[in-house]
């Protein structure tokens, strides 16, 4: 049984993209060396799309659009 999942996001910008995380979202996380941040994620899902292209797409999920 699974039960969990490690995701990699390719960035142009690293740095910025973790400290969205960091900062905006407020994730947890702990720092693996280097800089380089592990984050805690809540109850997440995936799904796979067909394409020609290399792209990705995070879409997170709340309880309330209204409050988050």
């Amino acid at each position: 049984m699974i039960t969990g999942a490690h995701i990699i996001v390719y960035s142009k910008d690293p740095e910025a993209d973790r400290a969205f995380f960091r900062d905006i979202l407020n994730f947890s996380s702990v720092d693996a060396g280097h800089g380089w941040l592990i984050f805690a994620l809540p109850p997440a899902e995936a799904a796979f799309h067909p394409s020609i292209l290399r792209r990705k797409t995070v879409c997170m999920s709340c309880t309330s659009c209204v409050t988050t």
